[in-house]
């Protein structure tokens, strides 16, 4: 699996992701993990990175979304799909270079792609990929230093559970009516995480018009965070967080913060 580890970690960079061929390796993937799980306590820090990485990837690709994925083949192998992914990722790939920049390459790649995946193919889709690729990204991003490691025993994350957040954004089809700006969010649509920080709604200033709603665990932001407020974090005054901390509270009205924060 060494060969598809540094082959994969390469093409989360430059965009050249294809998930029905992924499917294809997961007989591998099971018959590594198998092996690996017997000695993973043994092995030095590397080793453990690539299995949390292959792990990340392929337990998503082969178990949890396998079946979803197999509905949309069509989808991942046409020549405008593959086409529109190297674009997003060859547009994104200069933020890489700039060490300030790096973190951007995640979300100008993941936004882009989400937009265009969900033009070509549906809204279903672009959601697959999008959690194919936040799932995939996480140890390239805990590297960059984008978000803190989180807790890790094994294949185990343990985490104190503490409150639920909204988890969605605003950038395509239906979501720009079931999570939109104003913070109206369709409590049967959107997603729910649970989250032992805070809550928050995100403008990045460089997405046009686009909030995120998540939790601030694991992402890399100072500590301690304010509890409640909107607030520059990054350094980046166009990078706006505003924050709350008790269940489901990150239904805040950005479109005022958008409009002041646009490029």
């Amino acid at each position: 699996m060494v060969s598809v580890f540094q082959s994969l970690r390469n093409n989360l960079t430059t965009g050249d992701i294809v998930l029905s061929r992924l499917r294809t390796l997961c007989p591998r993937y099971r018959n590594y993990r198998q092996c690996i799980e017997l000695t993973i306590d043994l092995c030095d820090s590397n080793i453990v990175r690539t299995h949390r990485f292959l792990t990340d990837t392929f337990q998503y690709v082969c178990d949890e979304a396998g079946r979803d994925i197999d509905t949309y083949n069509a989808c991942w192998g046409r020549y405008e799909t593959i086409d529109a992914l190297r674009t997003c990722g060859s547009d994104a790939i200069v933020h890489l270079s700039v060490r300030g920049q790096r973190c951007r390459f995640f979300e100008d790649f993941e936004s882009c792609t989400f937009y265009r995946i969900g033009q070509l193919c549906g809204e279903e889709p672009a959601v697959l990929m999008a959690n194919f690729l936040n799932r995939s990204n996480t140890q390239n991003k805990v590297d960059f230093q984008c978000i803190r490691p989180p807790p890790y025993t094994g294949d185990t994350i343990t985490q104190k559970l503490q409150i639920r957040c909204y988890d969605c954004h605003n950038a395509i089809g239906s979501a720009s009516v079931h999570c939109p700006l104003s913070g109206n969010i369709s409590d049967w649509w959107a997603a729910k995480t649970q989250c032992s920080g805070r809550c928050f709604a995100r403008s990045p200033g460089w997405v046009r018009e686009v909030v995120y709603r998540g939790c601030t665990t694991g992402f890399w932001l100072p500590n301690p965070l304010p509890r409640s407020g909107c607030w520059a974090l990054n350094g980046n005054s166009r990078d706006i967080w505003c924050l709350c901390e008790t269940d489901l509270c990150n239904t805040m009205d950005m479109r005022d913060i958008v409009e002041d924060t646009r490029i």
